[in-house]
């Protein structure tokens, strides 16, 4: 069985849904309307996370960030992984279909962006064993790294002198190490870069969150960063999901 839920209502920590219950080939079995449900319970969001239940974490958390948040999904890669083409194509088909809530035909334009037929942009990434897929009415993009350790000099020259500085003000700020910091900035590079900046130009730190999110600006970008750790990897990985726009 596959599960479709949408949140219809949110007051504080009680969440109003509606779940659909479907077969494999999409025939509706059950059908709850106003499911409600009571958070009891919260952490940090760090994790160790199962792949299929961070992506509605993640769309939460960029919620109360941005004012025009994206569908998230998180989805694990098939046992052969996303090498190829084709097999990423594959993925980002059945990542995407799921913030739409139904099956889609995925195409890909020159620059191997993917855009479907509905009035939505949609972005996919494939890195560490997952696909991060959204989906939203306006411009959005992302981006998933998992953190590895350079030295300081790599640091330095992969992001250059602004924002490198970029990186050691983040790891002042959360106290954390340089290689999640510098991810970060990475991560929000990568994602302009995809926006169609070639030179991401002045990115400033916006909000430090005590539960680890970090949101940077860019001109009228909005770039949320969130380190968590996967069930199946020692490092944690940085997802980095832009949005531009104010409505």
């Amino acid at each position: 069985m596959v599960l479709y839920a949408r949140e219809r209502h949110r007051d504080g920590d009680i969440y109003t849904y509606d779940l659909d219950v479907r077969d494999p080939d999409g025939r509706l079995l059950e059908r709850w309307e106003g499911l409600r449900l009571h958070a009891v319970r919260k952490t940090d969001g760090s994790g160790p996370w199962v792949p299929a239940l961070l992506g509605p974490y993640l769309e939460r958390q960029v919620a109360d960030l941005v004012p025009r948040a994206p569908r998230c999904v998180v989805q694990p890669d098939s046992e052969e992984g996303a090498q190829g083409q084709h097999a990423r194509r594959v993925q980002t088909t059945a990542a995407v279909g799921r913030p739409l809530g139904k099956s889609t035909v995925v195409r890909h334009r020159g620059d191997g962006k993917p855009e479907v037929d509905d009035d939505v942009a949609v972005s996919a990434s494939h890195n560490a064993g997952v696909t991060l897929a959204v989906a939203s009415q306006g411009r959005v993009v992302r981006d998933a790294e998992q953190v590895g350790e350079r030295p300081v000099e790599d640091w330095q020259a992969l992001l250059g002198a602004e924002h490198f500085a970029l990186a050691k003000l983040v790891r002042r700020e959360r106290g954390e190490e340089l290689s999640v910091a510098a991810t970060r900035v990475w991560g929000a590079i990568e994602c302009l870069s995809k926006i169609g900046r070639a030179v991401a130009g002045p990115i400033t730190l916006a909000e430090s969150r005590l539960d680890g999110w970090v949101l940077l600006r860019a001109g009228q970008a909005q770039i949320a960063t969130f380190p968590a750790h996967l069930r199946d990897r020692t490092n944690p990985v940085v997802f980095t999901i832009l949005t531009e726009g104010s409505s």
